[in-house]
């Protein structure tokens, strides 16, 4: 069934479930909730013990019997029961009760290559979470409609989503997309490359949250610099602090930048040539965490040929999106009350009666 802008002005709440963070957009209020898609549990008595931000902290510093996990990974959900749970912790302090007591329909979002079992799965998290009915969209859609990009116009909008684990490279046009490339890599791929550096050049260990600063902080010292990393020596098992070269990092992540560039050029010649023209213009805009890496976007502009700019706030296209659509505002046609910007049906956007 078509996804109509009537079907999303129904919706009262957006829901961005990623494998990073949760956010969740109330209509009338904004983004009221940003946390960790986490949720602690106690093994023992199968209760949740805490959520978010909550469970984050503890992480690595609970007991035996109390689990730090992630219900969503690579952009779907593999567990319902606990997204759902968590899901449900997070409303509570911003909506009570209200969402199942009324039965509110959600707006929430999927890759485009997203399958059957993962959109029954979201389908499920968001019903048994409380809400009657749910529209789900496009993840490229919403990211691009969120970053204020021309979603409806005739030309082509070429976007690169880079989340966690997965990337999507997708083409879009007419407020649906012409043709999407989805790679299993992201910001934890990165990670990993300069973690095995570290530890192969200087026999420390660091932790997800000193690679993630250490990798922003790339992007503002100089290419001859050094900067200093923390980690747990893997010899006496004691905190080291070593300064590594910025040179030899930016050597170590060109690797791994090739496979992003590598899904650029191939949505570039999937797609029909007019399209192509215009993109030589339009350029690519770049969403997620790629957004934060160091050297990327000169490195797809050495490669392609084409303009490639940032988001300007690139974590929260998606849910800016979903929340645009809601509230009933077009990234491309701002001043309109009901616009034409959803997308055609691509096997994903469908509202779906709960």
């Amino acid at each position: 069934m078509r996804t109509r802008s009537a079907q999303l002005s129904h919706c009262g709440v957006a829901v961005d479930l990623g494998s990073t963070r949760t956010r969740i957009h109330i209509r009338g209020s904004g983004v009221v909730v940003d946390e960790p898609s986490l949720a602690a549990v106690d093994t023992k008595s199968r209760s949740l013990v805490a959520v978010g931000e909550t469970a984050r902290h503890m992480q690595d510093r609970t007991p035996g019997n109390v689990i730090v996990r992630c219900p969503v990974a690579d952009g779907m959900i593999q567990d319902t029961e606990l997204a759902k749970a968590m899901l449900e912790e997070l409303l509570k302090p911003v909506t009570g009760r209200w969402h199942r007591t009324f039965g509110s329909v959600v707006a929430s979002s999927l890759p485009h290559g997203a399958g059957p079992v993962a959109r029954a799965a979201l389908e499920t998290t968001l019903r048994e979470a409380g809400f009657r009915r749910s529209v789900i969209v496009d993840t490229a859609v919403a990211a691009a409609t969120g970053a204020h990009l021309p979603v409806r116009s005739p030309g082509a909008v070429l976007i690169m989503l880079c989340g966690t684990a997965t990337t999507q490279v997708a083409v879009l046009s007419m407020g649906h997309v012409v043709t999407s490339v989805d790679t299993a890599f992201g910001a934890r791929n990165i990670d990993h490359a300069i973690e095995a550096f570290v530890r192969h050049m200087f026999g420390i260990t660091a932790t997800g949250t000193v690679l993630h600063d250490l990798y922003r902080r790339l992007a503002d010292a100089p290419l001859e610099g050094q900067i200093p990393v923390t980690g747990i020596d893997a010899i006496t098992g004691l905190p080291r602090t070593v300064h590594v070269d910025t040179a030899d990092v930016h050597r170590v992540i060109q690797g791994p930048y090739s496979l992003l560039r590598d899904s650029v050029g191939r949505a570039l010649r999937r797609c029909p040539p007019d399209l192509v023209a215009d993109l030589a213009e339009r350029g690519l805009t770049v969403m997620g965490g790629a957004a934060f890496l160091p050297g990327l976007t000169q490195a797809l502009r050495d490669d392609t040929g084409v303009p490639v700019h940032s988001a300007a706030d690139p974590a929260h296209c998606v849910i800016d999106g979903l929340g645009m659509m809601i509230e009933s505002r077009s990234a491309a046609q701002p001043k309109q009350t009901t616009p034409d910007f959803v997308p055609e049906p691509t096997g994903l956007e469908a509202e779906t009666t709960m």
